[in-house]
């Protein structure tokens, strides 16, 4: 029994196998070595060095929050749940120590918003809780500061927490061992050299400390509307964003000796700040662009975010500065990419508002964290994606991506879709026009039954 089909289905079924060819081929470029979806915002993401271990901060509510740990291969091996919004995880070396911080919301007003109550949890890489901080309550019935970010050294022997009103510099058995107010009530930022034995600080001016507090310089005066801080892995470097208005900017780059290298004016305030570890290239992200810079602040490349403007929320770069991970803090588009050292985009993938996104030391891996435009202890949901580090991401599925991103195109649909699209449309059409003519040509035909195909044939 020979079965026949008609033209018009061949056609449909043809069509629809070239349209599928775009979505299958962007689906496996922007594949990634695992995904686990959050109970609540993923705030912060640490990798060891070898990308072994991840840790993962979480705000599960406005008082509470959970500090998430894995292995390379997605287990999770262990949650512990608090009473305090993670804000900020850092893991040791060698995933040995996690340290996480955190804050509860207390209240908001015109125009303000409350945090207090911070919280420092140092575990073992088993989940054991080895010690726990809270920062001392200043006021008689008020609350006490919150905690915003922790790093720790890549022995896990040192940390520093960075208040709202200063720092706290402790050692691994969660003793304070020296604070730092900051000056006439500005608001502090902390980073630490990842050795743990250069501390710096900026409120009204910028700081720099040994691992036992005592000063190393002070930079002259700094406007106290300062926005982020970054430091150079080994310490050599100190990059300081001053907010003068939303189209203002303007980034100071000190050395280890406090010396003023440049100031450098922008028109967007950067919102993430790195360096490559071998100290050659840094990186700004602002809201509108990426932008790439050698040591004497030469522009080596500038990209143009997609989007209208959601901004840079986070950078990291390999060691010798070929590529740069970027995390967008915008939804409904791409929001993570790779650039190479041209600045130009080799992939891409839409995750959501990337929170936080970092490297292992050998930039074999890469893990992001992403979830919605609410707050730090927004009760929905997020993601962690555990990702081949951008060299990889390059070179196994990079001409892919150019091939169906055009390039530089980097909208949520592969501009490619328009080839198949096109051409499975004129076959529909053709198909179309020939049924007409034929049914011009024969209006009084009728389709053959089944019996008068068998009586003819007999």
């Amino acid at each position: 029994m020979r079965i026949r089909l008609d033209r018009r289905v061949l056609v449909v079924v043809l069509c629809v196998a070239i349209l599928l060819v775009v979505p299958v081929l962007a689906l496996w470029q922007q594949w990634g070595l695992w995904r686990y979806s959050t109970s609540g915002q993923p705030n912060s993401v640490a990798i060891s060095s070898d990308g072994s271990y991840l840790a993962v901060g979480v705000g599960t509510g406005p008082q509470s929050g959970r500090i998430l740990f894995f292995d390379r291969a997605g287990s999770l091996l262990w949650t512990h749940d608090t009473d305090r919004v993670i804000s900020s995880v850092s893991i040791s070396a060698d995933g040995s120590y996690i340290a996480a911080a955190g804050y509860q919301f207390i209240g908001h007003a015109p125009l303000l918003v409350y945090y207090g109550n911070g919280a420092i949890y140092y575990l073992a890489r088993n989940g054991t809780m080895l010690w726990n901080y809270t920062t001392p309550i200043a006021i008689s019935g008020g609350v006490s500061s919150p905690i915003f970010q922790i790093r720790l050294s890549s022995d896990g022997t040192r940390i520093v927490a960075d208040t709202l009103s200063g720092i706290l510099f402790l050692n691994d058995l969660g003793q304070v061992t020296w604070t730092h107010i900051s000056a006439g009530g500005v608001l502090s930022h902390a980073v630490m050299s990842l050795d743990g034995t250069y501390v710096a600080t900026v409120d009204d001016r910028a700081r720099a400390f040994d691992n036992q507090g005592r000063s190393l310089w002070n930079s002259s005066t700094i406007p106290p509307t300062v926005q982020n801080i970054a430091m150079s892995p080994d310490g050599r470097y100190l990059a300081v964003d001053e907010e003068v208005s939303p189209s203002n900017a303007t980034l100071y780059l000190y050395n280890k000796t406090g010396s003023l290298l440049r100031s450098q004016p922008f028109n967007s305030p950067p919102f993430s700040m790195t360096f490559s570890a071998n100290d050659a290239t840094m990186f700004t992200g602002t809201q509108y662009s990426v932008i790439a810079f050698d040591t004497n602040g030469k522009t080596l490349w500038n990209w143009t975010t997609p989007g209208v403007g959601y901004g840079v929320s986070s950078l990291a770069a390999t060691s010798d500065g070929s590529y740069v991970l970027v995390g967008i803090g915008g939804d409904w588009e791409q929001t993570t990419f790779v650039l190479n050292n041209q600045g130009n985009a080799l992939w891409g993938k839409p995750v959501g508002v990337v929170r936080h996104a970092v490297l292992s030391s050998d930039g074999n891996l890469a893990a992001v964290a992403a979830g919605s435009s609410g707050g730090q202890y927004y009760s929905g949901s997020g993601s962690i994606y555990l990702l081949p580090g951008p060299r990889s991401l390059a070179r196994d599925t990079g001409p892919v991506y150019s091939l169906l991103y055009f390039g530089q195109n980097t909208g949520l649909i592969p501009p490619a879709i328009i080839l198949p699209a096109a051409i499975s449309t004129t076959l529909i059409a053709i198909t179309i026009v020939r049924s007409i003519n034929r049914s011009r040509k024969n209006p009084g035909a009728k389709p053959e039954s089944p019996k008068d195909l068998s009586a003819s044939r007999r």
